[in-house]
């Protein structure tokens, strides 16, 4: 198989994908929204937030909820990012300058309302031994799942620009230890590999072909981590993707 088709193969897939979460959110904007009371608003970051509401609905670790400022506006998928025993439900987020939710969203306080969906998705990362991939605020899904106590038999691999992006890397290094890998492309510490996830999965001769990979983040990074890994020979359906917009 060439690149060029490895390339076009991941295209279409992902263009699937695209597909499957527009009709999600059309599923899902036709639905009632329920208002529930914000907790608390951590700022991780400058631009990240951790914002944890009242958990009115069960929930499988790896799933989504739609939420929204008002209850007839256009609500947005986020993954939950806490597990399934928290009394609470909680997301990770980065402001989008430009966008509808976020900027407001990223200013509520304590005992402010939002909206959001019953829970939904089948992200659930049911199959071990497992690799999961996770770029930026992609960690989500994978937070929801360790601290759900999914996360035997697993090798969690996390790429980010710089060393502030490594959200709850503390939590996931104490869960995991040494099967907990963080990729830095612009700074170094002791605990981080300098360079791209994509240039390790490159190189690597630690990569198991029967195992099942997960991926959660950019668009992007979803086309660059299939290719990689169907060229050092996984099979397709051995890849599962969650994508972030």
């Amino acid at each position: 198989m060439t690149n060029s088709t490895v390339f076009q193969f991941t295209k279409q897939n992902l263009a699937n994908i695209v597909s499957y979460k527009i009709e999600l959110m059309n599923q899902h904007k036709r639905k009632e929204l329920q208002a529930v009371k914000v907790i608390s608003n951590d700022l991780l970051t400058d631009d990240v937030h951790y914002i944890s509401v009242e958990k009115p609905f069960d929930f499988k670790a790896g799933q989504v909820v739609a939420i929204a400022m008002h209850a007839d506006d256009e609500p947005r998928l986020y993954s939950i990012a806490s597990g399934i025993n928290k009394q609470h439900l909680s997301i990770l987020f980065d402001v989008k300058p430009d966008g509808e939710l976020t900027p407001p969203l990223s200013l509520v306080q304590p005992n402010d309302t939002v909206y959001i969906s019953e829970p939904f998705g089948k992200f659930l990362c049911l199959e071990q031994p497992a690799t999961w991939i996770a770029t930026g605020t992609g960690i989500a899904p994978f937070i929801s799942l360790v601290e759900s106590a999914r996360a035997e038999n697993i090798h969690l691999l996390h790429g980010a620009r710089t060393l502030d992006k490594f959200f709850f890397q503390d939590y996931l290094e104490a869960q995991l230890g040494h099967n907990y890998l963080r990729f830095c492309t612009t700074e170094s510490n002791e605990k981080t590999i300098a360079g791209r996830l994509t240039s390790y999965l490159e190189n690597t001769e630690n990569l198991p072909t029967d195992n099942k990979y997960y991926l959660c983040g950019s668009s992007q990074m979803v086309i660059d981590v299939r290719e990689i890994l169907i060229a050092r020979g996984i099979a397709f359906d051995n890849i599962i993707a969650e994508i972030y917009f």
